[in-house]
């Protein structure tokens, strides 16, 4: 894991090309956590199921769900928010806040990616190259690790591409508690399906608790001991 150290930044944006529900923007203050360095491979959650303190990903919904194509260093994907949450729970962690994630891929800047202003590329970014789904860098979800180049600033990798990433936060939290409709979770970072435009920092997708994409990955963070 990799330390965030406490801090205050800006979180969403109002800058084309945000989206609505990019805002509000909201300054805020958050104290030091840790987060993984990378999405959780196939491999680690593999142990966690043989150690019988994971459940087993469903049975695959998709020809690109990773569990069963015997590469352990890729993400685990096709996951729901529930079993993303166990696993995180199991290793003495939890999933990030959305404000956590957004911190470590942005660190302190106003930059739009996580490494800074240039456009994606295929080596900084697992994604789509533009806005055709056959455009893509690959066809499906890499190894987690291996765009060194789309590092945050704190050295945090795979934050933009490869898999959407589920994190604590309700969708509409940010809404009054009387406006906010069924649960939904957020999702952050854009996957390898995404069009780049996706892959900023300050985009946000959502996903029902059922949701078990390709698509969708998750790492864990947690709150350094005193």
């Amino acid at each position: 894991m990799i330390l965030i150290p406490g801090g205050s930044f800006t979180l969403g944006s109002s800058t084309r090309p945000a989206e609505p529900n990019e805002g509000p923007v909201l300054s805020l203050t958050l104290p030091p956590f840790r987060i993984d360095r990378t999405e959780v491979p196939v491999g680690v959650y593999r142990q966690c199921v043989l150690d019988h303190r994971c459940p087993p990903p469903a049975p695959p919904s998709s020809r690109r769900c990773t569990w069963g194509l015997g590469n352990n260093d890729l993400p685990i994907n096709c996951v729901s928010h529930q079993e993303a949450l166990q696993f995180c729970l199991a290793h003495g962690k939890r999933l990030p806040s959305e404000a956590e994630w957004e911190l470590a891929a942005r660190g302190f800047s106003s930059a739009p990616f996580p490494w800074g202003q240039e456009k994606p590329s295929c080596d900084r970014a697992i994604s789509r190259k533009g806005n055709s789904a056959s455009d893509g860098c690959v066809e499906g979800p890499a190894p987690v690790g291996e765009r060194a180049r789309g590092k945050s600033p704190f050295g945090v990798l795979d934050l933009a591409g490869n898999v959407e990433e589920w994190v604590a936060d309700g969708y509409d939290d940010r809404l009054p508690p009387a406006e906010r409709p069924t649960a939904s979770w957020v999702l952050r970072g854009g996957s390898w399906a995404s069009p780049w435009n996706h892959l900023r920092v300050t985009h946000r997708s959502w996903a029902s608790s059922a949701e078990r994409g390709p698509t969708v990955g998750f790492r864990c963070a947690a709150t350094p001991p005193l």
